[in-house]
């Protein structure tokens, strides 16, 4: 199947395109990942989208999503992991 060919919904009133899926989770992957949703003050659809960006690198977040406020924070999020694991690495 093509990107094309799937159903693009848009939220809010004409928002950012998201395509719509569902994904099973093995119950402790799922506690783990509402906890740390919690934790951060995510919802648990942000915090598995913030993931998921991330893993792809911050070059991916800058270029591949359609809100600019989600990568920036994203993009934000990364600079201040690389930076508090340079400065860990140099003591």
């Amino acid at each position: 199947m093509d990107i094309k060919d799937i159903k693009v919904r848009r939220n809010g009133n004409g928002g950012s395109p998201f395509i719509q899926n569902t994904i099973r989770f093995p119950p402790d992957v799922y506690e783990r990942v509402r906890e740390e949703a919690d934790r951060s003050g995510r919802s648990l659809h942000a915090e598995i989208l913030h993931r998921v960006i991330a893993s792809f690198g911050e070059e991916f977040a800058l270029k591949g999503c359609e809100a600019p406020s989600v990568l920036e924070r994203i993009a934000e999020d990364l600079r201040a992991l690389r930076e508090a694991a340079e400065k860990l690495l140099s003591r």
